[in-house]
């Protein structure tokens, strides 16, 4: 959105558009602590707000949807499968 005001303005709002950015938001430090197979483990910092129930209804319906993937069996190989040439 600044972008196109800054077009639209020829750069002429950058001044005042930079101190209303610096006066809103709050500065927010967030840690992440990834697990050796490099998944978060934990994230420290970041509270995010509760679901609203319009947005857990709309989740259960869209899994209604999903297509789940079997689980693989073990001993089975889990690639594609090859067939030797003749």
């Amino acid at each position: 959105m600044n972008g196109y005001l800054d077009l639209y303005t020829i750069g002429l709002a950058e001044p005042i558009l930079t101190i209303i950015e610096l006066i809103q938001g709050d500065n927010v430090e967030t840690q992440i602590v990834y697990g050796p197979d490099q998944r978060a483990l934990e994230i420290r910092g970041y509270v995010p707000p509760p679901l609203s129930a319009e947005l857990k209804a709309a989740q259960e319906d869209q899994d209604k949807y999903v297509r789940k993937r079997p689980a693989p069996i073990a001993g089975q190989p889990s690639g594609p499968l090859t067939i030797p040439p003749p």
